[in-house]
């Protein structure tokens, strides 16, 4: 995820701030696993950007 790097963060520093493990985070990044909006929520409190810019291919229109 290019926010995380741009906000510094490691993915083990994400994955503490906001109660997720870290292979978790990675299998989000890689595109491996679909965050529920639960999960999508605290991306957007962490970073402060609307879910609909940190997930746009959830949000993708058909």
């Amino acid at each position: 995820m290019t926010k995380r790097i741009d906000a510094g963060y490691t993915r083990k520093e994400v994955a503490s701030n906001i109660g997720l493990s870290e292979i978790f985070v990675r299998k989000l990044e890689e595109g491996g696993r679909n965050p529920s909006i639960k999960t999508m929520l605290k991306f957007q409190d962490l970073y402060g950007e609307p879910i609909e810019n940190l997930f746009p291919d959830v949000f993708r229109k058909r």
